[in-house]
């Protein structure tokens, strides 16, 4: 599993090998708006490892409706969501999720370098970058260095690889006419798909999603 924000992956890789621990202290944070604050405030890369987690985690779990956001100074910067984001899930969910992992290897890596370097004949990879339509505003979701419609000239070729060296490849991304164009040598599905996180209730709606595939998905 790859992704270019450092704060997920060391989130996986701790919930995958201390669950118990995680948990444990994750439950003895309040949801408060000062202790969010206050967690909020700190600089993830000067924490060890199980307190950076610790962080990430309880910042996600009681932000504003669950946003993962960062200025162009790449600081996290959403603002408390109150005590409506619900309570800590259970140790038997974080051990379910450790368990899930077990077998999983980590990677922090622009996603071109990442699949230059690992794919390889008989490899199944699914992608699913951030939906950077033409003329979407970039405000910092999931990291400053997100995906970005710029990047799917980058992505192209790279499909074409995976095709040519025998992997198959799943992509899933916004109904966008440039994106099917570039695509329209593999197979294409279109699905209505329910945006839950939202900065407001009317925001989320129903949006198409088209996914992309250099095989037959089974039905």
């Amino acid at each position: 599993m790859n992704d270019i924000n450092p704060e997920l992956i060391n989130f996986w890789r701790v919930i995958k090998l201390r669950p118990r621990e995680l948990h444990a202290a994750a439950d003895m944070l309040p949801n408060s708006e000062r202790t969010y604050y206050k967690m909020r405030a700190l600089e993830p890369t000067e924490l060890p490892d199980l307190d950076r987690a610790v962080r990430f985690f309880y910042l996600n779990r009681y932000s504003f409706n669950g946003l993962y956001r960062t200025n162009r100074f790449g600081t996290y910067n959403v603002p408390y969501g109150g005590r409506r984001c619900g309570t800590l899930p259970p140790l038997a969910a974080f051990l379910t999720h450790s368990e899930a992992l077990e077998a999983v290897d980590f990677s922090c890596a622009d996603f071109e370098g990442f699949l230059m370097d690992s794919a390889r004949e008989d490899d199944f990879v699914y992608l699913d970058p951030p939906y950077a339509v033409k003329g979407s505003r970039v405000s910092g979701e999931y990291d400053q260095r997100s995906f970005r419609h710029s990047d799917f000239e980058r992505l192209v070729p790279l499909l074409e690889l995976l095709n040519t060296i025998g992997a198959k490849f799943l992509l899933s991304y916004a109904a966008d006419e440039r994106v099917a164009k570039a695509l329209s040598t593999y197979l294409r599905g279109q699905y209505g798909v329910r945006r839950r996180i939202s900065g407001f209730r009317h925001g989320r709606t129903v949006t198409d999603e088209i996914v992309f595939s250099n095989y037959e998905p089974a039905s």
